[in-house]
C-alpha cells in the first residue's frame, strides 16, 4: 500500500490545494490536513473518507490500494477510469444499486 501522506500531497501540489482550502469543505482543520499530507498523524478511516470525498475520487486510489485494480480508458479528449477486476464488479454493482434504492 502506498503511503497516504505521499498521495495526498501530491493531489494538493498537482491542483495548488492547500490544506486550508480542504478544510473549509470538510469537518477536517487545516492542521489535521497538514500533519497528515505530512506524514505526522494517521488519519481515521472517516478522515480519509472526507479526503476522498473532497477530491472527488475513491478511497482505494486515496490510499493507494487495489491501483492496479483500476483501468485508465483513453477515448480521444475523454478519459474514464474503470474497475477491472470481473471478479468483484458483480458484488460492486449490487451494492451500488442497494445503496441507490435507499435513497429513494
Amino acid at each position: 500500500m502506498a503511503q497516504i501522506f505521499n498521495i495526498i500531497k501530491l493531489l494538493m501540489k498537482v491542483e495548488h490545494i492547500t490544506p486550508k482550502q480542504i478544510a473549509k469543505t470538510t469537518h477536517l482543520s487545516d492542521r489535521t490536513i497538514s500533519s497528515i499530507s505530512n506524514g505526522y498523524a494517521n488519519p481515521t478511516t472517516r478522515t480519509m473518507c472526507d479526503i476522498a470525498d473532497y477530491f472527488d475520487m475513491p478511497i482505494d486510489l486515496i490510499i493507494g490500494r487495489n491501483i492496479d485494480k483500476y483501468k485508465i480508458i483513453e477515448d480521444g479528449d475523454h478519459i474514464r477510469i474503470e474497475y477491472s477486476d470481473p471478479k468483484n464488479q458483480k458484488r460492486l454493482l449490487f451494492v451500488l444499486r442497494c445503496f441507490q434504492s435507499m435513497k429513494e
